[in-house]
């Protein structure tokens, strides 16, 4: 014979209860996906005639924006037009760092690094060339030595 649960569970029988426990249990300890994020490196420059990518050097991609860097509108702006640039929700673009400067540090969700910097480099029309991996020894390939005449 099943007992009967008193006070705020009265009427739900003991089994029924230990069943609806073990089921939510089972639902928290499911994996939960993991999501794509790709990490932003970019240099701002508020003030400008219109909204634009200018390219991507050193690992930085530039952008002009409309927006005054005044009271965090500028911030509002690049955040809004990331997520048209890149296609993906405001939510899932964050400002992780530089708040209250032009180097912005910015996290999207759902995009992996290489198809973000493709997406907003395409904009500008130049062509996305990812960073050179080097040692810390190495001098900068990009720099071109000087010959004394």
């Amino acid at each position: 014979m099943s007992r009967l649960l008193g006070g705020p569970l009265q009427g739900l029988r003991a089994e029924q209860f230990e069943q609806n426990l073990l089921n939510a249990r089972k639902e928290r300890i499911c994996p939960v996906q993991p999501v794509m994020t790709a990490l932003l490196r970019l240099k701002i420059m508020p003030n400008a005639p219109a909204n634009a990518v200018l390219g991507e050097s050193g690992g930085v991609i530039r952008l002009k924006l409309q927006a005054q860097a005044v009271d965090g509108k500028a911030n509002a702006a690049l955040v809004a037009f990331l997520a048209e640039t890149l296609r993906v929700s405001k939510a899932a673009v964050s400002l992780k760092g530089g708040r209250r400067s032009r180097l912005k540090h910015v996290e999207v969700q759902g995009l992996d690094g290489a198809e973000a910097c493709r997406r907003l480099v395409a904009t500008a029309g130049a062509k996305y060339t990812p960073p050179i991996e080097r040692n810390e020894h190495q001098r900068n390939p990009r720099r071109v030595a000087k010959t004394e005449p």
